[in-house]
């Protein structure tokens, strides 16, 4: 009988010896670029409890990197910002806390993942000033003057959504010439590198000089500009011929720009997703208001059953819209910037414990 497939390297020093004790004849050979090989993810705890997200679209190739642990800071940040009530944020981390105790093992990842998405509801909620469907902005506590001024007013939220989009997509691109470095060399990954020079080096170049850091200068921009354009123009793809390449680097030019562009309005949705979730839990409140001043004694029964069940579909369906939306920006706009190739086969071991017979 022959027997072929693959072992991790962190268990190769078991199989063979388990090969050697039980006088196997076998060949060991490290994969080719060619081999179709088996992913297993390996992640930090956080990142790990992120990866049923990853499974959703596609395991990453065997050559190039996990996005995993990139994307899931992400995935938290935005999830917060869609949701964005601290009240609600509160529940998730109580209400998974105490589901956890009882709950079996294979359950315990996805409600600790609840727990770190509700984490970041409660901040985005703190930041934009929202707590169950209350705007603490416009509220008249006293204890928050000295605070009031901190929270961000829908303008600063939208600037906030474009900035977090412009960060993961530059951060895209930086993971994506790192790809093309491991599994093809640097001269792939020049045409990236230069996106990137002009990309964060204009950022800076404006952000010192209206600091007053730098002096204003076109020669600096020329050099910015020219530097990165030299790249994108001339290593578009170093397979093929010097004009070949710039033209197909013009092109690149024409589409990397609208799509940059493109990608970034996209990331809107978080501010609009955020905005009407509160805007839906302040609705709730002043009618559940209204209910109460209706009657002496019904009015305060209808009041918190109104409050109870107007805030739970609340929650139910900006909760969908705050998973699927982070889920949708993670997908094309990071993924697509990031080079992501996918397409892995998940590693299915025979079996997770070996018996040794005697045939």
């Amino acid at each position: 009988m022959l027997l072929e497939g693959w072992v991790p390297k962190t268990k190769e020093d078991k199989i063979v010896e388990y090969l050697e004790q039980n006088n196997f004849i076998y060949i060991k050979e490290k994969p080719s670029k060619d081999d179709k090989v088996p992913i297993l993810l390996k992640n930090s705890k956080f990142a790990k409890l992120f990866e049923l997200i990853g499974k959703l679209f596609s395991l990453p190739a065997y050559h190039e990197l996990d996005l995993t642990p990139f994307f899931a800071p992400f995935f938290m940040m935005f999830f917060g910002f869609c949701l964005g009530d601290a009240g609600y944020g509160l529940l998730f981390i109580i209400g998974a806390g105490l589901y956890k105790r009882k709950a079996k093992k294979d359950l315990k990842p996805i409600l600790s993942l609840v727990q770190w998405l509700g984490l970041a509801t409660v901040i985005f909620g703190v930041i934009s000033g929202t707590f169950f469907g209350v705007n603490l902005i416009e509220t008249d506590i006293k204890f928050l003057d000295s605070v009031r001024s901190m929270f961000l007013d829908p303008d600063k939220m939208f600037n906030l959504a474009l900035i977090l989009g412009g960060v993961q997509i530059v951060f895209g691109l930086g993971i994506k010439a790192v790809n093309q470095i491991r599994r093809s060399g640097i001269l792939y990954a020049l045409a990236t590198i230069g996106w990137l020079i002009i990309i964060i080096g204009g950022v800076l170049y404006a952000i010192l000089t209206k600091a007053g850091v730098i002096p204003s200068s076109k020669v600096i921009l020329y050099v910015i500009l020219g530097l990165g354009g030299f790249f994108v123009l001339f290593f578009s793809d170093p397979k093929i011929s010097v004009p070949a390449r710039v033209g197909k680097g013009l092109w690149d030019v024409y589409s990397t720009v609208t799509g940059i562009f493109g990608d970034i309005l996209s990331y809107i949705r978080l501010f609009a997703l955020g905005l009407s979730s509160a805007i839906l839990g302040f609705v709730i409140n002043d009618i559940a208001i209204q209910i109460l001043n209706s009657a002496p004694v019904i009015g305060h029964i209808l009041f918190i059953v109104f409050l109870l069940f107007g805030h739970t579909l609340n929650i139910l369906i900006s909760s969908l819209g705050s998973f699927v939306h982070p889920m949708r920006l993670t997908f094309v706009e990071f993924y697509k910037n990031a080079g992501f190739t996918g397409g892995g086969k998940e590693y299915k071991p025979f079996s997770k414990k070996v018996s040794v017979g005697n045939n």
